[in-house]
C-alpha cells in the first residue's frame, strides 16, 4: 500500500454540465464515480494567489491519484457537498501520476 493510498481516504464523485445549447446549459450530472481523495484542506494563500483565485478563506484543496477526466468547471461531490473545481493540476512523483484540485463550495 502507497503512502498516497493511505491518505486518500475521502469518498468522492464528480458531475458535469452539458455544453451549451443556445444559450443555457444543463444541469450537471454525474460523470466518475468510486473516487478517493485527501481531506480536503484550505488552500494556502500563496498557491490561491498562484492559481488567481478571488476568495481565498473558501477556497480548499485535495490530491486524486491517476489522471481522471476531471476538468475546471466540473464539481466534486464530497458528503453530499458540491464544490466547484476551479483548477486542475497534473502532478507527477517518480512514475506515479496525481492530480490536485483547487475548489471552492459551491453557492446555491
Amino acid at each position: 500500500m502507497s503512502a498516497f493510498t493511505t491518505m486518500a481516504t475521502v469518498a468522492c464523485s464528480t458531475k458535469r454540465a452539458p455544453d451549451f445549447e443556445g444559450h443555457k446549459r444543463g444541469v450537471a450530472s454525474e460523470k466518475l464515480t468510486g473516487l478517493y481523495c485527501t481531506p480536503l484542506d484550505p488552500l494556502d494563500a500563496d498557491t490561491q494567489y498562484t492559481a488567481q483565485l478571488g476568495n481565498p478563506f473558501e477556497a480548499k484543496q485535495c490530491f486524486i491519484a491517476g489522471n481522471p477526466d476531471i476538468e475546471e468547471g466540473d464539481i466534486l461531490v464530497v458528503s453530499s457537498t458540491d464544490y466547484a473545481i476551479r483548477s486542475v493540476a497534473e502532478w507527477t512523483w517518480g512514475s506515479d501520476v496525481y492530480v490536485h484540485l483547487i475548489i471552492e463550495e459551491a453557492k446555491t
